[in-house]
């Protein structure tokens, strides 16, 4: 049988470059679903990246995204030890968004405060974390409950970005597991190879202001505890 493709993505000069393969890769992803009767399916993390995102203010409950992981494993909770700035990735849906809130979850009270922040990326080539986009206030953990940062940064289709914590104190957190089925493929596994994959880079910081640039030489973050930092759109 002859193979006659529907008619192709069209491409404008004023398109960004993230928009024109994501929707010639959904019309790739089409054409092999329509002339294999579905018997053929294309997922990649682009399939994620391109599709939309909850807003806060539609149909669903109120609902947050959670920072490099999956919905496979429950979440659990933990200690994370003071002054050290933790940053965990994610990726941008390809439709672009416009955040509303950044949060995390006290489930047993400390003493002293937190802050969290969003950090970009240095280039698509280089992943690691770079400048500071926006940061909370401190925040109080001395009760429980989930601590909200009303955020309205505007993220790129496609990019990743890192959400950022620090505190000055050791209150039980939501936090999560390193458990495989839990981590996605955004970061590479430690060189040692070890049996615990890699979910974001730590670095010792003294509680203060995140720094307006992520500071260079972190390490993986290959051990418990993770905190959950989680993320929500207004748009």
């Amino acid at each position: 049988m002859r193979y006659e493709p529907t008619r192709t993505p069209q491409i404008s000069n004023n398109e960004d470059w993230r928009t024109i393969v994501q929707n010639a890769y959904r019309w790739l992803a089409d054409e092999f679903r329509r002339i294999s009767d579905g018997a053929i399916e294309l997922f990649s993390v682009a399939d994620y990246t391109a599709i939309g995102h909850v807003n806060s203010n539609g149909s669903l409950p109120d609902s947050y995204y959670i920072a490099g992981f999956n919905n496979g494993t429950a979440l659990t909770v933990g200690v994370p030890s003071a002054n050290v700035l933790r940053a965990i990735p994610f990726i941008a849906p390809g439709r672009g968004s416009k955040l509303s809130q950044l949060a995390f979850n006290v489930t047993v009270l400390g003493v002293g405060s937190a802050r969290i922040g969003i950090y970009n990326s240095k280039s698509k080539y280089d992943i690691y974390p770079d400048k500071l986009l926006d940061q909370s206030a401190d925040i109080s953990i001395t009760s429980i409950g989930v601590k909200t940062y009303a955020s309205t940064v505007q993220l790129q289709p496609g990019a990743l970005y890192w959400l950022a914590m620090v505190s000055d104190g050791t209150p039980t957190l939501r936090c999560g597991d390193l458990s495989g089925s839990e981590v996605p493929k955004i970061i590479p596994h430690a060189a040692a190879l070890g049996t615990t994959p890699s979910l974001g880079l730590s670095v010792a910081y003294p509680y203060a202001a995140l720094p307006t640039t992520f500071p260079a030489s972190a390490a993986f973050i290959t051990a418990l505890p993770v905190p959950a930092l989680a993320y929500r759109f207004g748009a």
